[in-house]
């Protein structure tokens, strides 16, 4: 019996100490949770929904490494750094795409969202992704003193969509890393991207068998000394606007369905009259009404009263997604003793500020 109880305890000393060794590290490289902590997951790849690849930072490098110029103008005007566009290092999305779905990767019946780490969702078009160029990327002239937006012809290099681990020569830093989006230029000349398209600390990209059309929001004010003062957002400004730690807000319908969006007083804010584009509370205290119009020609109408800084009065963008049903791009949603049902409009693409009648 005592020979076979040290039988058995250097048997399991021998376990203990192969347990040890694996735990360390020494055997299946990268299947353990030190290796995993080392070389952590850093992208993930789903189509429609469904996962289908999981990348680390060795993985992307692994592939064939994009070197170029990059560099935003902020919506101050500012550009960012001062002396950019500067070197950015990382890969192409098509060249991750490609890779992880096989075949030619995305097409241009095909959409992307680019997903942050707190969830924030940017669309991108299949054509923006394989093909991007100027006129389906909003890129700016940094040598001119009010940044003008370039077109095509302006821009000599080639344009690359790519997620960068590195700018200027450095890694990325943490609130903006690992990985940050970026439409880069394949040459250093005076070519930088529009600040609210450069997504920072992507996370996921899900491709989705679906073309999600561009869409702009018109924004038209209170006659003031003959002219309406008007704003136009497109959708990338949109999404970025409704961004958790920007504009985002939410409601959530009876059902359980969650929609978020931006405040639809903030939108008014813009077209107002109100100092600097913010909300002019006090205009909308007195009273004027707010006429929202969807792409086939339906309006409902809300007196101003009930918006001021109502908060859950919401034009949604997003009801976990985007809004790819009957309401895309746009939904008017909130309480019902703001929002009835049948004023919850879809397909918005138009809100007009009336006088009272």
């Amino acid at each position: 019996m005592r020979h076979r109880r040290v039988i058995v305890g250097a048997a399991l000393l021998l376990l203990c100490a192969i347990a040890a060794v694996f735990a360390a590290g020494a055997f299946l490289p990268g299947g353990t949770p030190n290796a995993k902590a080392a070389d952590p997951v850093v992208l993930t790849v789903q189509h429609n929904g469904t996962l289908i690849k999981q990348y680390t930072l060795s993985d992307l490098q692994a592939l064939a490494v994009y070197n170029g110029y990059a560099g935003i103008k902020n919506g101050a005007g500012n550009v960012i750094p001062s002396d950019a566009p500067v070197a950015v290092t990382g890969v192409r999305l098509a060249d991750v795409l490609q890779n992880a779905l096989g075949g030619a990767g995305i097409t241009s019946q095909q959409s992307v969202n680019a997903i942050a780490v707190d969830g924030y969702a940017q669309t991108l078009t299949g054509d923006q992704v394989s093909t991007p160029t100027a006129t389906n990327w909003v890129m700016f002239n940094t040598t001119v003193g009010d940044g003008t937006q370039l077109t095509g012809a302006d821009i000599h290099g080639q344009l690359s969509c790519i997620l960068a681990w590195a700018f200027g020569g450095s890694a990325l830093p943490s609130d903006q890393g690992p990985l940050r989006l970026y439409a880069a230029d394949s040459l250093k000349e005076p070519v930088v991207m529009r600040g609210s398209d450069s997504e920072y600390q992507v996370v996921t990209l899900n491709v989705r068998d679906q073309v999600l059309p561009p869409w702009n929001l018109m924004l038209v004010g209170l006659k003031s000394h003959g002219t309406r003062p008007t704003d136009v957002i497109d959708m990338q400004s949109y999404q970025s606007c409704a961004a958790p730690g920007c504009h985002r807000v939410g409601w959530k319908a009876p059902n359980g369905q969650s929609w978020t969006g931006v405040a639809l007083y903030m939108l008014i804010g813009q077209v107002d009259g109100g100092k600097d584009m913010t909300y002019n509370a006090a205009l909308a205290r007195k009273g004027y009404r707010i006429r929202l119009y969807s792409a086939a020609g339906e309006t409902v109408t809300l007196d101003s009263r009930v918006t001021v800084r109502q908060s859950s009065i919401v034009v949604a963008n997003s009801a976990g997604g985007d809004l790819v049903s009957q309401y895309y791009p746009l939904r008017l949603v909130g309480p019902a003793k703001y929002v009835p049902a049948a004023k919850r409009l879809g397909r918005i693409t138009k809100i007009v500020m009336l006088p009272l009648k």
